[in-house]
């Protein structure tokens, strides 16, 4: 074994767990397009979150093949001073009975509190628009 960052690793920790699913359950809106026409939007809910792929649950099953964009409301703890958005940007797939998302691209947007005034939302990065989303590191 070799240690890296103060952790042991095996051999068989490489890619595998790189990519590994975590449940993260958050309702998200989304855009379904194919070129640069809108097929259709709507409300999904997440099932599993990794690092190139997110598991949907709807009510209706989304046609694989076909260009998606996503907003997450991502969880944050109730005493933080904004709320963030993660925007999503990929493909769409299927996975028996659920829709899979290869993620393409992703960004980050911070909103501001429920309470607070209503306002545009602040990027977290104010160098990407939304139509050049970040590109997932390899």
């Amino acid at each position: 074994m070799k240690q890296t960052n103060g952790q042991f690793r095996s051999k068989t920790d490489g890619k595998r767990t790189a990519n590994r699913p975590y449940p993260v359950q958050v309702e998200a809106n989304y855009l379904l397009r194919s070129g640069r026409r809108i097929v259709d939007k709507g409300r999904v809910q997440t099932v599993t979150v990794s690092q190139t792929e997110l598991v949907l649950d709807s009510a209706k099953q989304l046609p694989p093949g076909l260009d998606i964009e996503l907003t997450l409301q991502w969880p944050m703890p109730t005493d933080s001073s904004g709320r963030v958005a993660v925007r999503v940007k990929g493909r769409t797939a299927r996975q028996a009975n659920r829709t899979t998302v290869q993620i393409g691209g992703y960004d980050f947007a911070i909103l501001p509190q429920r309470n607070a005034k209503p306002s545009a939302p602040q990027r977290a990065t104010a160098k990407t628009p939304l139509g050049e989303i970040t590109p997932i590191a390899s």
